[in-house]
């Protein structure tokens, strides 16, 4: 039995399913921090708006802050 937060369709369902394209591309965007420079953060913001329907790009938001927390 597929519990209704499981179904296709769900938030959570979509979550799972784009989970690792997320993080992915958020360890992309913080790879290229250097190369960018000082103009980053309006470059990420660029990239964002190009990346899908919200939900997609506030996941990869959220992927990036973690990252960018984490030490080294």
């Amino acid at each position: 039995m597929t519990l209704p937060e499981q179904a296709p369709g769900s938030r959570e369902h979509y979550h799972r399913e784009h989970q690792a394209r997320a993080m992915a591309e958020a360890r992309r965007l913080l790879a290229a921090r250097e190369a960018v420079g000082g103009r980053w953060l309006d470059w990420v913001a660029a990239e964002l708006y190009t990346q899908g329907p919200p939900h997609y790009v506030a996941m990869v938001r959220r992927a990036l802050q973690r990252l960018s927390k984490q030490p080294g």
